[in-house]
């Protein structure tokens, strides 16, 4: 489970690890080697909800490339953001299944 800390060391923008993804791909994924699933901390605290809405942070943290994302409130709006999200960067319904499936 990633925690909504910025580590300005490992991703200088300021971007709490939840959403980052230097942290979530570059450390986790690459460095580390993690091949199971990373799941965010709940999207609806502070630390996210002061710079990003739900849709938002639902969306930067599936493009940094978390699996599970915790969301407390109604989580439609973040579904929908990540359904209609097509810009780079940003995975797939499938990229995810597949991750899923297969612990990649």
């Amino acid at each position: 489970m990633t925690a909504h800390i910025s580590v300005p060391a490992l991703d200088p923008s300021g971007t709490p690890a939840t959403l980052s993804a230097p942290i979530l791909t570059n450390l986790l994924r690459k460095e580390m080697g993690i091949h199971g699933i990373i799941a965010s901390d709940a999207l609806d605290m502070g630390g996210i909800t002061q710079h990003w809405n739900a849709a938002q942070a639902a969306v930067k943290a599936i493009g940094g490339r978390a699996d599970v994302l915790a969301v407390c409130r109604p989580p439609e709006e973040a579904v929908t953001a990540i359904a209609n999200a097509g810009a780079p960067g940003h995975q797939s319904a499938a990229s995810v299944s597949t991750r899923v499936s297969s612990g990649s």
